[in-house]
């Protein structure tokens, strides 16, 4: 219900953003005005791109999947930056126009529309080539843990991966990285915890044939994230069964002497209305007296 209420408002905030763009355009570039039409086409196709993906992606599309994805979510960064450093502008605007209304000479530091939007358009380039830049790093981080709760002796390596994100535009560069990453790192258990696909099964079948062939001794496990349940349960589960990841819902696994797994979905299969385990009070009433147990939760 929440899902259903907040859909529309964030949609017609979007179109608003859309709507204060073109407006900051035309007042920086008036001769823009004999293009309108165009121009309102184009932002149109734009703002429906994030739609097109997974419609595209339903149908088995792949290339034009990718396509309207790249293009479509690109194109909402830019709009939101675009209105978010437009107020900035627009508010220090404001301040000194009142403040030229004391102090005569300070309205020179009004900052022009066309001036206006070239900075923004600049920063938002940045912004835009450092974000593709860092997208496409892989942060690995090292935790260790020490407990009396193991048996002495071998140290155990878990693995975990996290919100990839998976879909038709998003995964022939990023899945062989985080291949080669995960078997660099030589684990005795792999985990996922959420946001591993984002996108219907058939549109990244070869992406779960391909984590398929990491196979740690200790097995494959994970959680649901919000993104399997807007993906749909169906599509999540058969993504999850073809990539060889055993799914813990509101249960607990003994992978190895002493410890003990324990997963739980994400919140969003209740507003999505979709089944859900999320009881960690019962998970915690179930556990071993004696073991060690590790809770993977999106």
């Amino acid at each position: 219900m929440i899902m259903l209420l907040l859909f529309p408002v964030v949609l017609l905030s979007y179109a608003a953003m859309h709507v204060y763009m073109g407006i900051k355009l035309r007042l920086a570039f008036p001769r823009l005005k004999q293009w309108t039409a165009l121009l309102v086409m184009a932002a149109t196709l734009l703002f429906i791109g994030p739609f097109l993906t997974r419609w595209f992606g339903n149908r088995g599309y792949v290339t034009l999947a990718w396509l309207a994805g790249a293009v479509g979510y690109t194109w909402i960064a830019v709009v939101f930056w675009f209105f978010s450093l437009g107020l900035v502008l627009d508010t220090w605007n404001l301040l000194v126009r009142l403040i030229s209304l004391l102090m005569a000479g300070e309205a020179r530091w009004h900052i022009p529309a066309r001036r206006a939007v070239q900075a923004v358009g600049l920063v938002i380039a940045l912004a835009i080539a450092w974000g593709m830049v860092e997208a496409r790093r892989l942060h690995v981080e090292t935790i260790v843990l020490k407990t009396d709760r193991l048996p002495a002796g071998k140290t155990i390596r878990i693995v975990q991966i996290s919100d990839l994100h998976l879909t038709a535009h998003r995964g022939a560069s990023l899945v062989p990285r985080v291949l080669d990453a995960v078997q660099s790192l030589a684990p005795d258990i792999l985990v996922s915890t959420g946001d591993l696909v984002d996108s219907p099964f058939e549109a990244v079948r070869g992406y779960a044939v391909a984590l398929r062939g990491l196979s740690p001794p200790g097995g494959r496990f994970a959680v649901l994230g919000n993104h399997e349940y807007y993906t749909g349960l169906k599509q999540a589960f058969a993504f999850h069964e073809a990539a060889g990841f055993s799914l813990l819902r509101g249960r607990l696994v003994k992978v190895a002497p002493g410890l003990w797994l324990a997963g739980v979905d994400d919140p969003a299969g209740s507003y999505t209305r979709q089944p859900h385990f999320e009881d960690e009070r019962a998970l915690a009433a179930a556990r071993p007296a004696d073991g060690f147990v590790l809770l993977l939760k999106h």
